[in-house]
């Protein structure tokens, strides 16, 4: 008998710890369902609670509470899910991916194509001059910028305000006097006798190229 009863309180303390451990396990499930949602109430927050600029192009986003917004004098929609943000413009338009990262001294909106990231309006100005002086310093310390396309060349001499200069195009048929002038903080303009010429600073993780409106890479350092 007495074994009998010992067999029990094992059977009741096997029964009692099968049920605390699927007890921690809901709880555990509950805190992480939690966590998630508390997580993209925290981006949507932000995103409402600031003006975002575009770090290259100063563009401005703002994110209502209704989930949508402006890009300039544009609608947009967006969607949150934990860190992604998604923001659609237009009917019919592909929505562009950014990811609120918040894990450095100034909150940001990476885009998908790692090409540039949205900042809260009042640290825009001290990160966009930041970031014009690189791409200055960049296209003027580049001896050349070798054509993608055909046998021709791009000098940018930093010989003016900073924000812009003059410089030379080299083809075979021969030499050209350019000038040039930042138009944002990733874009220059350049004009020749006959023509001007837009073109994009890009940095891919210290590769450095200019392309066209298109996308297309015209021109990289030689």
């Amino acid at each position: 008998m007495l074994g009998g009863v010992n067999g029990l309180n094992v059977l009741h303390a096997v029964i009692g710890e099968v049920h605390m451990k699927r007890i921690v396990i809901l709880v555990a499930i509950v805190a992480a369902c939690i966590c998630t949602a508390c997580s993209g109430g925290s981006v949507q927050k932000s995103l409402q609670s600031n003006t975002w600029r575009d770090v290259n192009d100063g563009d401005t986003y703002t994110f209502d509470q209704d989930g949508k917004g402006k890009h300039g004098e544009n609608d947009i929609t967006y969607t949150v899910e934990k860190q992604a943000v998604s923001v659609t413009e237009g009917t019919g338009s592909t929505a562009v991916k950014f990811t609120y990262d918040d894990s450095g001294d100034v909150l940001k909106l990476n885009m998908e194509d790692g090409h540039s990231y949205l900042v809260p309006s009042d640290n825009y100005e001290e990160i966009a001059n930041k970031i014009m002086e690189e791409n200055v310093n960049i296209l003027t310390t580049t001896e050349f910028w070798s054509s993608t396309k055909a046998t021709a060349f791009l000098q940018f001499m930093n010989d003016g305000d900073g924000k812009s200069g003059t410089g030379w195009t080299v083809t075979p048929l021969g030499t050209l006097g350019m000038s040039w002038k930042m138009i944002d903080n990733n874009t220059v303009e350049s004009e020749i006798p006959g023509g001007t010429a837009k073109l994009t600073i890009i940095n891919d993780g210290g590769s450095y190229s200019l392309i066209d409106d298109t996308g297309t890479v015209l021109y990289v350092p030689k």
